[in-house]
């Protein structure tokens, strides 16, 4: 992995974490599925990590199988972080 792959998930997840905080607080129903997640389970980083591996999994076989290029490789991966991150907090809004 190199250094422009790192930058490009970094940027792509601040602005996805961005874009569901203000979902967030405006109620939008795009996030009530999250909201349906056990609070048991959103104060516990094993259930986080038991989803997030699988779909990183995914996302780089996608970029592998289809020879994506960096810029789509971090778009895939920083929205993955950013919904994982969105959907395990304690408080979604």
């Amino acid at each position: 992995m190199s250094i422009k792959d790192i930058v490009s998930i970094i940027i792509f997840y601040f602005i996805f974490d961005i874009s569901f905080i203000i979902l967030a607080k405006r109620d939008s129903k795009i996030l009530l599925p999250l909201k349906k997640i056990p609070d048991k389970w959103k104060s516990n980083y094993f259930y986080k990590w038991l989803v997030l591996i699988p779909l990183l999994v995914m996302c780089s076989s996608l970029v592998v199988l289809f020879q994506l290029n960096y810029i789509v490789f971090g778009l895939l991966v920083g929205f993955t972080l950013s919904l994982c991150d969105t959907a395990f907090k304690k408080n979604i809004s």
